[in-house]
């Protein structure tokens, strides 16, 4: 137990690359685009690779970055607005962020920290609903901004709390 009679919790930690993979599926479905369709767009012979970005396990070149806005009917930059936006939420509930999986299981392997994917339904959930135009989701990443600059960490239990 720690000083506030919660209990020790692992802090968790995820990777930069699965942010912006989320960031990617999010756009994709919001445009009512299949991994099918992005696939053909970046000239990938199956969705496997999509689902791999998407799943922060592989990193898109700029040129399929682009290819991938193009067919989502978005930006490259909006991916990283977003994924910024993201970032900050996540850091704001008190989440490690690593550059590489190498790093994030390092600091598993010394202890205090978990990997759990789970930590990306908070975004999930936050933005599920802006599935619709490009402003309604630049404007739920913008909420999701405000709300994390008022929240403060020694309050997270698990749960975004509104």
């Amino acid at each position: 137990m720690n000083s506030d009679n919660a209990p020790n919790r692992p802090q968790q930690a995820i990777t930069w690359l699965e942010i912006v993979g989320t960031i990617l599926r999010l756009h994709r479905q919001a445009a009512n685009v299949t991994q099918g369709d992005v696939a053909t767009a970046i000239g990938a012979a199956g969705h496997g690779s999509v689902a791999r970005f998407e799943r922060g396990i592989a990193s898109p070149s700029v040129e399929q970055l682009a290819q991938i806005a193009q067919c989502c009917r978005t930006s490259p930059s909006a991916f990283m607005r977003d994924a910024d936006g993201a970032r900050l939420l996540l850091e704001r509930l008190g989440v490690r962020i690593t550059d590489t999986r190498r790093e994030m299981d390092a600091l598993i392997e010394a202890g205090g920290y978990s990997r759990d994917r789970s930590v990306l339904d908070h975004v999930n959930r936050y933005i599920d609903g802006y599935h619709g135009r490009a402003d309604e989701r630049a404007t739920a990443i913008q909420l999701i901004r405000e709300a994390s600059r008022g929240f403060h960490l020694e309050d997270y239990r698990g749960d975004v709390p509104w």
